[in-house]
């Protein structure tokens, strides 16, 4: 039902993965600056990376391969079979705050390692910036001061994502995973049909393309196969009308790429029915350089928009309140509170309902609550 494309040679689980890596190094090792490379190389231990080779004598074919290092000219990966030196590849490396990156590069050696594992060495035809990558960590390396982790919030449920282009379904996979979510692939509309019949899913991420109406279609039949979950609908064609024709079928939401992962995170876990808030709610973004100090000076308007929606809401000024729910949805996310960005999508959801609703003045408490439980060191808000 998958349709992958790409095919994993080389079969290890995360134990196996790290022990290969521990005897890589204690057989062959490096010392970076030593064995000929200008660039210094870091670890880069990121399991199945899309790659795509074509061979010298003609044809090609896709992998899903581990990473070993990583510098800004170049990589080595283990795989499960030879590959030619001078073979041209494609790789696909995600990226921490953007989309995909794909670098176009050539196999300059590959050695046997142990059974099938062969380590390959991949030579980029133009360099790249590692810190930006997913799974490296340059900073560290250097003996800089490592990035803290930051606290994901869990969210459960069973997610079809429908996209036939490669690169994004497999970052994708891997972001929606961290956050727990269990994700399906479908790279056909074929595949959309099988996954209603076959899985029991909690919501559809739709990227078939909809001016070619083939994403449309798909909506409608979808629909009228009895499904009744949420389906998010990942548009690159920016078209009002295409947007109103993808409602019109079925869509809840519509997303446009390129769009930004935590955004997203934040519209399922409105869809999934997500409620729950762990107080306090702290920025993800507090320990970024920079951010510090604006996300006290947030926090602390956030706390005085709070008093104005509880006063809009009090005194029935619908429009003023739509507005700051509004303000609320767009900021909490790039500020690092995520929570935010949920509660203010559902206050706004509900007021479609009917202003005066129960469900409004529940949706109201909960967006009131979650502002009220920001919190940040006081000592950078005076200061902020």
């Amino acid at each position: 039902m998958t349709g992958r494309s790409y095919t994993r040679r080389l079969n290890m689980n995360k134990r196996e993965y790290e022990e290969v890596l521990s005897q890589m190094e204690a057989r062959c090792g490096y010392m970076p600056g030593k064995d000929g490379r200008i660039a210094e190389r870091f670890e880069f231990p990121v399991a199945d990376i899309p790659i795509k080779v074509e061979h010298p004598d003609g044809g090609t074919a896709s992998f899903l391969v581990f990473g070993r290092n990583i510098s800004r000219s170049g990589m080595s990966v283990l795989h499960g079979g030879y590959l030619h030196p001078g073979s041209t590849c494609h790789i696909v490396l995600a990226r921490v705050k953007e989309g995909p990156l794909v670098v176009r590069g050539e196999v300059r050696h590959c050695r046997l390692f142990a059974g099938s594992c062969h380590e390959l060495g991949i030579r980029f035809e133009r360099e790249i910036d590692p810190s930006l990558l997913v799974g490296s960590a340059p900073e560290e390396a250097m003996g800089g001061k490592p990035e803290p982790e930051e606290e994901v919030v869990q969210v459960n449920g069973r997610i079809l994502v429908a996209e036939p282009f490669a690169p994004d379904h497999h970052l994708l996979e891997h972001r929606l995973g961290v956050y727990g979510l269990e994700v399906q692939i479908a790279e056909t509309a074929g595949a959309v049909i099988d996954g209603i019949r076959l899985l029991k899913l909690d919501l559809i991420l739709l990227g078939l393309r909809m001016v070619s109406q083939h994403g449309l279609r798909t909506i409608q039949k979808v629909r009228g196969m009895g499904f009744r979950r949420p389906i998010i609908a990942l548009m690159a064609e920016v078209s009002p009308e295409l947007e109103e024709q993808a409602r019109a079928a079925g869509a809840n939401e519509i997303i446009h790429k390129p769009y930004d992962i935590n955004y997203l995170v934040a519209q399922i876990r409105v869809h999934l029915g997500d409620k729950t808030l762990a107080r306090p709610v702290r920025s993800t973004e507090e320990d970024r350089p920079g951010m510090p100090p604006l996300i006290g000076k947030y926090v602390s308007l956030v706390r005085r928009t709070a008093d104005q929606v509880e006063r809009t809401f009090a005194d029935s000024e619908w429009e003023e309140l739509r507005e700051y729910c509004y303000q609320l949805k767009g900021s909490g996310c790039s500020y690092g509170f995520q929570h935010m960005t949920v509660s203010a999508i559902s206050a706004l959801r509900a007021l479609e309902g009917g202003e005066t609703t129960d469900e409004a003045k529940t949706a109201i408490t909960a967006l009131l609550e979650c502002c009220r439980a920001l919190e940040f060191d006081e000592a950078i808000l005076k200061t902020a």
